[in-house]
Order: structure tokens, then sequence, then C-alpha cells
């Protein structure tokens, strides 16, 4: 289970990680997943004072990790 920061702490994002290795579309929707977990705890404008419940947090993780999928890269030119 993840660290919830109470209103007191600082919230902040130290590292995403990621294992090497992986093909080029697993890397890119893990990385966008968790870039939209750090948007959600960093961006100014989306700070609520109840915290997101966690499906919903999640749910919106793996929309954006489907849309850039989706949209957001450019299609692999083979050999």
């Amino acid at each position: 289970s993840e660290h919830c920061p109470t209103s007191d702490e600082a919230l902040g994002v130290t590292a995403i990680l990621c294992l090497s290795g992986l093909p080029a579309d697993l890397t890119a929707s893990i990385l966008a997943h968790e870039a939209m977990h750090a948007w959600l705890k960093l961006h100014p404008n989306f700070r609520y004072r109840e915290q997101l419940p966690l499906r919903v947090e999640e749910g919106l993780c793996q929309l954006v990790a489907f849309l850039f999928l989706n949209d957001g890269l450019d299609p692999v030119e083979e050999d």
C-alpha cells in the first residue's frame, strides 16, 4: 500500500520507476500511467480536501495510459 500524506505533509514525487527491457508500448503505457499519478499529486489545481478513492485514481491513470497508447505513439517502423 502506498503512503498517503496527511494535510500537514508536503506532497511530492521522488521518482517514477520502470523496468528496463520491456517492449516499447508496455514501457510507454507504464510511464503514462505513473506520470498521471504524479500529475494528480503535484498539480496545484487538482488538490482536494478528500483524497480520490483508489479505484478512481487507478481508473484515471489507466485511461491516460490507454489514450496515450491509442493516440500518443507514432507507428513503429519495421526494418
